[in-house]
This record gives structure tokens, C-alpha cells and sequence, in this order.
């Protein structure tokens, strides 16, 4: 899959298991050019990123120790920040959010697909 667009894009990947997380890293890398992408495998260590910096887009796991990804998001946007976001977790948790949402297992279409979402909103 070729990558979608040129400008600089700063991601911020929020998921408890390695794997997962750096798959996803893995595919949004190649399917957006020019991307900066944080990882972090803890709620805390986000929040503390979110204190001095922000993002364009965020792809949260739903469920991680000690604060889920809806907690995570409402303190984030407390905070006065509002990336757009993309939760990431099993498809029984759909209907929890209102935001874009990928159902595990990840595949390149599914995020290919989020990530068109996520460029139409930037004009």
C-alpha cells in the first residue's frame, strides 16, 4: 500500500501489549508518509507526554492496567487537547465510543481505513 500523504503527521500509539503496539506502529508507518510516531505501554506515561506536548492522532487501547482508554481520553481533553482519535480494541467495545473506532485483530485495511478518516478531517 502506498502512503497517503506528505505533510508531517504526530502519533501517539497508547497500548499495554508490545506486540500490538508495535504492529501498530508498524502499519500506520506504512501507510502514512512523514509520520512521528510515540509509543507508550502505560496510561501514566501518556498523560505525562500529554502535560508538555500534543498530538494529531491517537490510537488508544480500550482496556490498559489501572485506567482504561475512555479515562485516558477525558483527562487528556481536560487538558484542552482534542487529537484526533482513534480507539483500538475488541469489536464488543464498539459502542462504547463515539470517536473512530478499529476492532482487533489490526490489519492494514482497517487502519488504512482510520487513517482516511483521519486525513479528511485535516481538509
Amino acid at each position: 500500500m502506498t502512503t497517503m500523504m506528505n505533510d508531517p503527521h504526530k502519533v501517539v500509539i497508547v497500548e499495554d501489549v508490545k506486540l500490538t503496539r508495535d504492529y501498530l506502529a508498524d502499519l500506520v508507518t506504512r501507510c502514512l508518509a512523514n509520520t512521528q510516531i510515540t509509543k507508550f505501554d502505560h496510561p501514566q506515561k501518556a498523560l505525562a507526554y500529554f502535560e508538555k506536548d500534543d498530538c494529531d492522532l491517537l490510537f488508544l487501547d480500550m482496556q490498559m492496567p489501572e485506567m482504561s482508554g475512555l479515562q485516558l481520553l477525558s483527562k487528556i481533553r481536560n487538558m484542552g487537547k482534542n487529537p484526533y482519535t482513534v480507539f483500538v480494541s475488541a469489536p464488543h467495545n464498539a459502542a462504547k465510543v463515539r470517536e473512530d473506532f478499529v476492532a482487533k485483530p489490526l490489519s492494514e485495511g482497517k487502519i488504512h481505513e482510520a487513517l482516511t478518516k483521519y486525513l479528511q478531517t485535516k481538509g
